[in-house]
């Protein structure tokens, strides 16, 4: 007996019953990595939105961008047919009326896309509409009713593109948040009267 009295005296006393707590429950574990995974999780939304979003180009970045877009399709132009050379240069002028503010000009039809103009701005913009609806009725009529530009017709339409998207970039004034349309009750302003020539 005193072996047995010696081992109790070297080892502590051990309680009857072991304790173990038990595992904590899948709510209880969500809820304890809250507050951790809640603001890691809304940066990462927040960085990616902020990659994500469209950037707008600085205006004389959008106007020398148009530009040289305008020239790589100036340099085929008498290798193309008409429609393409109408639908190339339309293109460039929507993309950057896209740009420099924000209208979804590609995915519209002229119309729309002058109305969204109009309802967008007035002023300086106005006094191009005039010149951007001739350069995109010229456009429309080699694309959808296959008139044929010659020679001097292409080098024309390439040069009111060039003469829009330089007017337009040093006119107008700094881009405005995308506008949408007007009410159903207000009526879009209409383009002014061309000059008449006396």
């Amino acid at each position: 007996m005193d072996e047995e009295e010696d081992m109790e005296d070297i080892l502590p006393a051990l309680p009857e019953e072991i304790i173990i707590p038990p595992k904590p429950t899948l709510i209880q574990q969500v809820k304890s990595t809250l507050p951790v995974a809640v603001p890691v999780v809304v940066l990462g939304l927040a960085g990616l939105a902020l990659w994500l979003r469209p950037r707008r180009r600085p205006l004389a970045g959008a106007v020398d961008a148009a530009l040289a877009e305008l020239a790589a399709v100036d340099r085929q132009r008498n290798q193309v047919d008409a429609a393409q050379l109408a639908e190339q240069a339309a293109g460039v002028v929507r993309r950057f009326m896209a740009a420099r503010h924000g209208i979804a000009a590609p995915k519209r039809t002229s119309e729309e896309f002058l109305q969204s103009l109009a309802w967008a701005r007035s002023g300086a913009l106005a006094e191009q509409l005039p010149r951007l609806r001739h350069f995109l009725e010229s456009c429309d009529r080699a694309k959808f009713a296959g008139a044929e530009f010659n020679a001097a017709e292409r080098l024309a339409l390439l040069e009111a593109a060039d003469k829009f998207i330089r007017e337009a970039g040093r006119n107008l004034p700094p881009p405005l948040p995308p506008a949408g349309p007007p009410s159903v009750t207000a009526t879009p302003p209409s383009p002014p009267a061309a000059p008449s020539e006396s």
